[in-house]
């Protein structure tokens, strides 16, 4: 994997709507359901991790979005001046996803947690593996649509008539 790719692919996956929408569907999504709420932190991650799987679905299918980019009909005309082969391009794909997903996973944990608190008086006791663990769903769902981006590239590999 080259620099150069890697920064392509996130400058590419970081100017996507999807992953933004998500991210913003996410944060607004749980604002709305807690607003009336007062804060209690040792249920505000765990809240937000399930939340937090909007944006893994929107990661997984930009992730395998990118990987797939170079099977897809109608595409070898613009991916063949890609440095690199296959493997290359995957494997930039695969740490830009990542990335990415976890930058976006980071801030809207981050950001609720801090309206959140802001909000008035906090009950509970915060519990930062809590939160650790609902932003770290979000690279394992764009590692997983990278691989079914390579595992499943497009209709050649139809076990079944596909028409």
């Amino acid at each position: 994997m080259t620099r150069a790719l890697f920064l392509a692919e996130v400058r590419r996956l970081a100017r996507g709507p999807i992953p933004w929408g998500a991210a913003a569907l996410c944060l607004g999504l749980r604002l709305a359901a807690t607003w009336e709420l007062l804060p209690d932190m040792s249920v505000e991650p765990v809240g937000t991790s399930g939340a937090l799987l909007l944006l893994a679905a929107a990661m997984m299918l930009s992730a395998h979005l990118a990987t797939s980019r170079d099977v897809r009909g109608g595409m070898g005309g613009t991916l063949a001046a890609l440095p690199g082969r296959a493997v290359r391009r995957t494997v930039a794909a695969l740490g830009a996803s990542v990335t990415v997903g976890t930058a976006l996973a980071s801030v809207v944990m981050a950001a609720y947690l801090l309206a959140r608190q802001a909000m008035g008086p906090v009950a509970g006791a915060f519990d930062p593996f809590e939160a650790i663990g609902g932003v770290l769903a979000v690279p394992f769902a764009a590692a997983f649509g990278v691989l079914l981006g390579r595992w499943a590239p497009g209709r050649s590999r139809c076990p079944w008539p596909c028409s």
